[in-house]
């Protein structure tokens, strides 16, 4: 009994650690969201991810990254933020760097860093990573999060029923102007 306790403490340890996701969040549209609560811990190739599953087809417009450290900014400039939209072929936005930190001591943050937006039908998913760059060492943990308004998807644009009948009288004036053309 007592072996098993340990097992479950391990287990709860784990599951808090650092480059662990955490359960997916349901996003409707008319969301606000904003996650906070990831840390990327100090060290090499450490991440956090947010992950997220889309209930209605909405569309977000841009997704706003901060992060807050503690020490003198480098460690905050080597943290890279991108966005995965998963579900077949996976569309991966481009990584952001953020250069643009305070080089004093102590607290340093960024924020006000962006990734575009992007459609998304029911039952897709989507996650945001913060993770060290490749090749880079940070030495104290980083707190990350990020924010986005969920909107309902844009109604799909209608073909005109006067699309036919401008077809029809296209070809017909091509074929006066062709008669008229023999004619002369």
């Amino acid at each position: 009994m007592k072996h098993f306790g340990k097992l479950k403490m391990a287990a709860a340890v784990l599951a808090c650690s650092a480059g662990m996701a955490s359960a997916a969040t349901v996003i409707n549209p008319g969301d606000e969201v904003l996650s906070v609560g990831g840390i990327v811990t100090a060290g090499n190739g450490s991440s956090f991810q947010y992950d997220y599953q889309v209930s209605d087809d909405l569309f977000v417009r841009e997704f706003a990254l901060s992060a807050v450290g503690f020490n003198g900014g480098d460690d905050i400039e080597k943290i890279i933020a991108s966005l995965t939209h998963g579900g077949g072929s996976s569309v991966t936005l481009e990584a952001m760097l953020n250069p643009d930190t305070d080089a004093g001591q102590g607290r340093v943050t960024f924020g006000g860093q962006f990734l575009n937006g992007m459609s998304f039908v029911s039952g897709d998913t989507f996650s945001i990573l913060f993770r060290v760059a490749d090749g880079k060492t940070t030495t104290s943990n980083v707190g990350v999060q990020t924010s986005f308004t969920a909107v309902d998807a844009p109604a799909p644009v209608p073909v005109p029923a006067a699309g036919a009948l401008l077809l029809t009288a296209l070809l017909s004036g091509g074929v006066v102007a062709r008669r008229k053309k023999k004619a002369d």
